[in-house]
């Protein structure tokens, strides 16, 4: 996976990993904002929650943001 090519620092960047259950497993969205522009760097269904975990603590190291700085929203 190639990340974005953002020209803004690493700490104006903001990533956020949305995992909703719905019937078939888990919907899995993760985002990047930086500045005024966002972006969807994934969006899919998963069957198992640490599968979607394992995309989104993927997708962060793929662009070398730091897992502890993204924020995670399970509904």
């Amino acid at each position: 996976m190639n990340g974005p090519s953002v020209d803004v620092p690493i700490d104006a960047r903001t990533i956020r990993v949305v995992v909703d259950r719905v019937i078939d497993g888990y919907s899995l969205t993760v985002s990047i904002t930086s500045g005024e522009r966002s972006q969807v760097l994934t969006e899919t269904t998963v069957s198992t929650f640490d599968e979607a975990e394992k995309i989104a603590r993927a997708q962060a190291t793929d662009i070398g943001f730091p897992w502890d700085k993204v924020a995670v929203i399970c509904r």
